[in-house]
């Protein structure tokens, strides 16, 4: 599976439902298993289709909260905000090999899935209770990119 955008999400955007900037909406970044590594574990599989957090089976996300992309920005159609870490995630057999972007709401259900990410640097991860950081790209697309991931 490459990165990419969730269709209703692009449908979100071209309806201006989705603000990307320090002072518009609030995202949130969420840790899932991606592969069944260990019997009877969950995982995430993406389908482009899905359109909120509760789409996401919650037993796959990452027991340590989601977190906060905090000074987003967007220029030219990428967009950029600060990397995220997920402190102290307690150890496990089973790998986090992607990560969900969301439009943050009150709730699972009106909270937007916007892009999905399974390939980059230190994809897939063990959690050993150590902090686990997904680090953005520094250039375009950064995190993304409009038309691209």
């Amino acid at each position: 599976m490459a990165n990419a955008f969730y269709t209703p999400a692009l449908q979100a955007w071209a309806r201006g439902e989705i603000a990307w900037h320090s002072s518009g909406d609030t995202f949130v970044a969420y840790l899932v298993r991606t592969s069944a590594s260990t019997a009877g574990s969950t995982y995430y599989t993406f389908s482009a289709t899905h359109d909120t957090l509760a789409d996401c089976l919650a037993s796959a996300r990452c027991t340590v909260a989601g977190q906060t992309i905090a000074n987003c920005v967007s220029s030219n159609g990428a967009m950029d905000g600060d990397d995220v870490t997920w402190n102290s995630v307690p150890a496990a057999t089973a790998a986090y090999g992607g990560v969900i972007v969301v439009k943050q709401n009150s709730t699972e259900d009106d909270s937007q899935v916007l892009f999905y990410f399974d390939t980059g640097t230190g994809f897939a991860v063990t959690p050993d209770g150590n902090n686990i950081t997904c680090t953005w790209a520094t250039s375009t697309p950064y995190i993304a990119k409009l038309g691209s991931t």
